[in-house]
């Protein structure tokens, strides 16, 4: 016991006797703590929760929710992730806050961040189509650069415009070939390749938004953002998720400017009479930090694996 938090509670030190065991002192002791990697782990991530369930020290809360997080360059194929997923948090006066999320070796990466005020369903869905384009729209819109009128084939003027966008992003073969007759091409395997070379497109991300905005979710699918769905809440629910994310690394790309400055500020409330802090975060400036939990959903709750048997 430290010896502020001795001078708070013992009102006779020089009478007072402590003894404070931990899961050391317990001989019949066959719990998770005896693994030494997770204590490790768990002290290197959550320093406080480590002193406490591992230590035996006083459970007092700090005033700031996360410090388990710093601003780094996360600029990876996202095939070096096991897992990726994607949060919303609406907003109006305050800021929609939106991310893509990866998990690595149990490690969060925040990746891609949207955090506007003033933004509608359909503002919202717009800003993840430009995020997230779908190659074969974009394709499609190239065609309005194809003149009918020239001794160039259709299809080969397509491909002039396709490999000028996309060949600096998508190390294609025949992009890097001197001459291409118009059988070389495939649009369904060139489409193909350069969609995995950009990213997922935002008709094929699964999105875990807040379920008090039924409408807007509705209104986004109907723009084509085909897998938004409602975040689940449940009685302790922010909590759950406080503490799933609080027992992680936490890695923010430096273009998350909006999650950074409500890392830096987001808290627990303080007992106005006692000074004391509450395990409930105060509802300020916290929209990428909601995005964040909804989003680690599907890393929470992975869904059930289905086994076909064939006939």
């Amino acid at each position: 016991m430290s010896e502020e938090i001795w001078k708070d509670n013992v009102l006779e030190p020089e009478n007072t006797f402590i003894l404070k065991t931990t899961w050391r002192d317990n001989k019949y002791y066959n719990g998770q703590y005896k693994d030494e990697k997770l204590r490790k782990k768990m002290k290197l991530r959550n320093p406080r929760k480590y002193g406490v369930q591992c230590n035996g020290n006083w459970g007092v809360l700090g005033e700031l929710i996360y410090e388990n997080w710093e601003v780094i360059d996360c600029s990876k194929d996202l095939s070096y992730y096991d897992g990726i997923s994607y949060g919303l948090d609406f907003g109006w006066e305050h800021h929609t806050a939106f991310h893509q999320i990866g998990i690595k070796d149990d490690d969060l990466y925040i990746l891609k961040e949207l955090y506007k005020p003033k933004l509608t369903a359909i503002d919202i869905a717009n800003e993840l189509k430009k995020m997230f384009p779908w190659v074969k729209e974009e394709i499609e819109k190239l065609k309005k650069y194809v003149n009918g009128n020239s001794d160039i084939s259709k299809s080969m003027q397509l491909f002039y415009e396709v490999k000028k966008k996309y060949a600096k992003v998508c190390n294609l073969e025949i992009f890097q070939r001197e001459k291409v007759y118009e059988r070389d091409i495939n649009w369904e395997y060139i489409t193909r390749e350069i969609q995995n070379s950009t990213g997922p497109a935002y008709n094929d991300i699964r999105i875990y938004a807040d379920n008090a905005r039924p409408e807007a979710i509705e209104e986004m699918k109907r723009q084509g953002i085909n897998g938004i769905r409602a975040c689940t809440k449940g009685t302790n629910s922010v909590m759950e998720g406080i503490e799933w994310v609080q027992e992680r690394g936490m890695y923010v790309d430096k273009s998350c400017v909006g999650l950074k400055n409500e890392l830096e500020s987001y808290q627990w409330e303080k007992d106005k009479k006692t000074g004391e802090r509450l395990p409930k975060p105060v509802k300020v400036n916290d929209d990428a930090c909601d995005s964040l939990r909804y989003g680690c959903e599907r890393f929470r709750k992975p869904s059930n694996v289905r086994i076909v048997i064939p006939d």
